[in-house]
């Protein structure tokens, strides 16, 4: 045991270079998880809507096809939001400021055609600001206008505008979906990113007011429901909008007691916001590995599905950090021990410099004693004099008048 903890310097230098190229790997794992967060502008719509003031949080939801939200339900969950923030003091009366903004939308396929070329394209129809949670980079153009009463707008992805017409600076010109014409508001990017390539699917995206298939078909349901709202403490936003939507999420507490962790409703609420947290991912880590497993038949838009995969990435980073954190803990750990079994040597170091400040001290506390006393002394000699030589006190008294 002896010897364990007296290693040959050999061995000494080799653990420290480990250690130092393991910490470094993992500070770069954290870097570059953070920074991929941050690129997801999807995810990140509560740090663009809040202020120093006031937390926010960003909440969405997800149903099945057959179990959406109509535009009445849609208005009943804002009037619900609007109702309790205003109790809550987060709305003033008379205000022009927005507390909160949402968006829905839900996903088709069609045909888009330009005179004779024919595209399949994936619709996603739109409304509420889903440009604001959703800000795609514009490529030409501008979003949709979601309160014009023109509601025959759309806008296209790069690749669509290409294949129709060679071109992104198209503003104002028309394409054809079935029988209706549609004004072309603007054009936005496509990600290059391996995620979202797989994610965007076989088909290229549009986008299209909600209104102009609802105004066709009453019974139009939306799929993707969020919300960014004022979020002053945990679970705020969430506990609001699942109250507005008239479901109930299972708590923490709920979930550890819980038969199964996995969700067969037909909604599933997720807070953005929090999802990528060093805590959420940490309670997460023995429930992802049933992940994969659907019990439900929700269809996620895209941008979900990237962020499912994102979250997924990270769980895997956190994991290979806390196994590579392992040898520089049991490094720090035996370090401790060795200046333990050193403490005399290694506290030399230390009882000199306290030695040295000490003595600093002492000598100072000596040094003003020393100039009191003399000080003392001083007054003392003068009062002798003065009381052993009265003829100059009577004469400095005889001077003055």
């Amino acid at each position: 045991m002896e010897k364990f903890f007296n290693p040959d310097k050999k061995i000494v230098i080799p653990v420290l270079g480990i250690n130092l190229l393991l910490i470094l790997i993992i500070i770069g794992m954290v870097f570059v998880s953070s920074n991929r967060v941050e690129t997801m502008y999807s995810e990140m719509a509560a740090e663009r809507w809040e202020n120093d003031a006031l937390a926010y949080s960003e909440v969405s939801l997800y149903y099945e096809n057959i179990s959406g939200l109509t535009e009445s339900d849609i208005f009943n969950i804002r009037n619900s939001v609007q109702t309790k923030l205003a109790e809550d003091s987060f709305i003033d009366e008379g205000s022009e400021n927005r507390a909160w903004i949402d968006s829905y939308s839900t996903q088709t396929t069609t045909t888009i055609r330009k005179d004779s070329t024919n595209l399949d394209v994936d619709v996603y129809l739109v409304g509420g600001d889903f440009f604001k949670i959703h800000p795609i980079p514009l490529k030409g153009g501008n979003y949709l206008d979601i309160e014009n009463q023109d509601f025959n707008q759309i806008v296209l992805d790069e690749n669509v505008a290409w294949n129709l017409f060679g071109s992104n600076n198209i503003e104002g010109m028309k394409v054809w979906i079935g029988e209706s014409v549609y004004t072309i508001a603007g054009v936005v990017g496509v990600s290059e990113d391996k995620a979202d390539i797989q994610a965007y699917g076989e088909h290229d995206c549009v986008y299209i007011p909600f209104k102009a298939y609802s105004k066709e078909d009453k019974e139009l349901k939306a799929t993707n429901y969020q919300a960014v709202i004022p979020n002053p403490i945990k679970n705020y936003a969430k506990n609001i909008l699942a109250e507005a939507a008239g479901i109930h999420f299972k708590t923490d507490e709920e979930l550890k007691n819980s038969r199964t962790i996995l969700n067969f409703d037909d909604v599933e609420l997720v807070e953005n916001t929090d999802r990528y947290s060093i805590i959420s991912l940490f309670g997460k880590r023995n429930n992802h590995k049933y992940v994969d497993m659907r019990v439900n038949t929700i269809q996620y838009p895209y941008w979900e599905n990237v962020a499912k995969y994102n979250e997924t990435q990270m769980l895997r980073w956190l994991n290979a950090a806390m196994i590579l954190s392992i040898i520089p803990l049991l490094s720090l750990v035996y370090l401790m021990i060795w200046l333990y079994k050193r403490r005399r040597w290694a506290l030399k170091p230390v009882r000199f410099v306290t030695g040295k400040i000490s003595g600093a001290i002492e000598e100072k506390k000596i040094k003003k004693y020393e100039e009191k006393e003399k000080k003392k002394e001083e007054e003392e000699l003068e009062l002798r004099m003065k009381n052993s030589n009265p003829q100059v006190q009577q004469g400095s008294e005889n001077i003055n008048p």
